[in-house]
């Protein structure tokens, strides 16, 4: 009896054992499952997680969009226009913040550029014009060096006159026998350097009005003070339309649908000068990391695209023409390449 009871006691334990070995099992099998349905572990997933904040950590404060020229110009109310959807599109909830430098004609800011750090709290908005003071003395900064983020516009300059000058033709300037004034707000702009070439190419003499600003400019030909000027389509579009001055050719290789009354410089015989123009470009200092660099290239083509912005370009009768860092840095080629043509009289003009 005492033999059987000792066997029946061990039967028991061993089927108890078996049970909770059988319960037991159940957990692994549990643990596999989750594997299974991709919960990676907790070391697998450290990487990923550092590397996306490290993509995230820019920016962690506002920036700077610098303007080489006074409130109230075409490239000031550019800035202004795209700063808030760029600033939409970046990854983080910074500010951008507009700020003005016109002193030396957009020097100053060039300046300002060139000698900024690296980090990618400043950018510029640069004149394609500005490609004429390479070189300069007294210049230390190098366009090439900088580092390209876009080109936001591609526009062909527009020659206009006074009501009071009798120019009405291209042909009438000519028949002046260089006597004619021309007023400007400098020479090292776009307009000022597409100025220069024109009347280099012509082997034309002028005179020289200086103005502070566009509508200075203007004021002066309304005045009868000076003769012509030159400016993009988009600045002096509302003074032809007002019948304030006369428009005399158009740069482009055709005519424009907003002027299509307007004769082109081919029309004109002198096809050697279609593109006199430039560029509205972005740039940051020169040696800006790649992958800052591409986060603030994302936030600008975002921009670019965003439904506000478009609709601000319809409000101010705008026109973007974007294009990437590339092509922006074949634009300051392109300009360089044409201002050392004519360096001679750039530099007398804007030294």
């Amino acid at each position: 009896m005492t033999k059987n009871r000792i066997s029946l006691k061990w039967v028991a334990m061993i089927g108890a054992l078996m049970f909770i070995a059988s319960g037991c099992g159940g957990a692994p099998s549990s643990s596999n499952e989750s594997a299974s349905t991709g919960s990676p572990p907790a070391k697998e997933t450290t990487a990923p997680v550092d590397q996306e904040q490290k993509k995230t950590d820019y920016p962690k404060k506002n920036i700077t969009f610098l303007v080489g020229s006074k409130q109230g110009g075409g490239y000031d109310s550019w800035a202004r226009g795209i700063a808030p959807f760029i600033e939409k599109h970046l990854p983080n909830n910074v500010n951008i913040i507009v700020q003005n430098d016109g002193a030396a004609n957009g020097k100053v800011a060039a300046t300002k550029l060139h000698r900024g750090a690296p980090d990618g709290y400043l950018f510029n908005i640069v004149n394609s014009g500005l490609a004429a003071t390479e070189g300069e003395p007294g210049v230390e900064y190098s366009m090439k060096e900088w580092t390209w983020l876009a080109s936001l516009t591609d526009e062909f300059q527009v020659m206009v006159a006074s009501p009071k000058s009798n120019i009405k033709t291209l042909d009438d300037l000519l028949a002046r026998n260089n006597k004619f004034i021309y007023s400007s707000s400098g020479f090292s702009g776009t307009s000022g350097t597409s100025f220069l070439i024109f009347s280099d190419t012509l082997g034309l003499g002028f005179d020289h009005i200086y103005h502070d600003g566009t509508s200075e400019v203007i004021l002066s030909l309304v005045r009868g003070d000076s003769d012509i000027t030159f400016g993009s389509l988009e600045s002096v579009i509302d003074y032809i339309e007002r019948g304030d001055v006369v428009p005399i050719v158009y740069f482009g290789e055709t005519r424009h649908p907003s002027l299509p009354d307007l004769q082109t410089i081919v029309e004109a015989g002198h096809p050697e000068l279609v593109g006199l123009g430039g560029n509205r470009l972005l740039a940051a200092p020169p040696g800006l990391p790649e992958d800052i660099k591409q986060i603030l290239v994302a936030s600008i083509e975002k921009a670019v695209q965003d439904p506000g912005f478009q609709k601000w370009l319809e409000t101010e009768e705008r026109t973007v023409d974007y294009a990437g860092p590339e092509k922006a840095m074949e634009h300051v080629n392109r300009h360089i390449d044409r201002f050392k043509k004519h360096g001679e009289i750039i530099s007398k003009y804007n030294n």
